[in-house]
């Protein structure tokens, strides 16, 4: 799924997700300051496997 063309980033970016393990009191992510044009150049989509793997936690 191509997710900077649906604008879904924010809820499918690894980057995000992995920061917010690290701060879970942030409320946004630290990277949106840099998301112009439906864009981000820190955006990572995260892995089916990866989903299945946090499952647990």
């Amino acid at each position: 799924m191509d997710y900077e063309t649906n604008g879904q980033l924010c809820p499918n970016c690894k980057t995000g997700a992995d920061s917010y393990k690290l701060d879970p009191r942030s409320p946004v992510c630290p990277y949106q300051q840099h998301y112009k044009n439906k864009r981000c150049p820190f955006f990572a989509p995260i892995e089916e496997s990866e989903v299945k793997d946090d499952e647990g936690v």
